[in-house]
């Protein structure tokens, strides 16, 4: 008899091993939640301070995590020159009922916005999405057409690719996780 409670307990835990393979696997935490794969919900590995340095220029971009349906980000351009900010731009990602969209706009430190976005942000669409990179496109600009972001570790890698004077162009900017405050 003791013998055989050992060995329905065994069953037991087995079968609760293998259900519980089953439902992690399926994206579902322990809790009953589903993990976000796909669209802003999942985009949480954006959040956090970052920053980058190119020549006399630095730049500083803070990602909030998300929440509802979009996640935002602030950023600013100084120079080092005459420690003055060139730019502030904002981004919104949100998620519509075609997935995410990307939207960007800059301005001057006085948030005057620039002429070339004075018809509204640029907008572009959702073309690839996977568990640490995100990549948006606007066939229609020459630059730029396709905007990805990608983390590595504490590196978070913004590529802008396009066309500039008819020949192709990028631009990489690899930001690296700035210490908390």
């Amino acid at each position: 008899m003791k013998r055989l409670r050992v060995q329905w307990l065994i069953v037991g835990a087995a079968a609760v091993l293998v259900v519980g393979g089953i439902v992690g696997a399926a994206g579902v935490e322990a809790s009953g939640e589903e993990t976000p794969t796909k669209g802003v919900a999942a985009l949480g590995w954006l959040a956090g301070d970052w920053t980058t340095q190119e020549g006399p220029l630095t730049w500083d971009e803070h990602w909030l995590a998300p929440r509802g349906d979009a996640v935002f980000a602030v950023s600013r351009m100084v120079s080092s020159k005459d420690d003055t900010t060139r730019l502030c731009e904002l981004t919104a990602i949100e998620q519509t009922a075609e997935g995410p969209v990307l939207r960007l706009r800059h301005f001057s430190r006085s948030l005057e916005p620039w002429k070339s976005e004075a018809a509204g942000p640029m907008t572009m669409k959702l073309a690839e999405q996977g568990e640490r990179k995100i990549v948006f496109e606007a066939p229609e600009r020459d630059f730029p057409k396709k905007l990805s972001y990608v983390r590595e570790g504490d590196v978070l890698t913004a590529r802008l690719e396009g066309e500039q004077n008819g020949k192709p162009s990028e631009h990489v900017f690899k930001f690296t996780l700035a210490a908390k405050r």
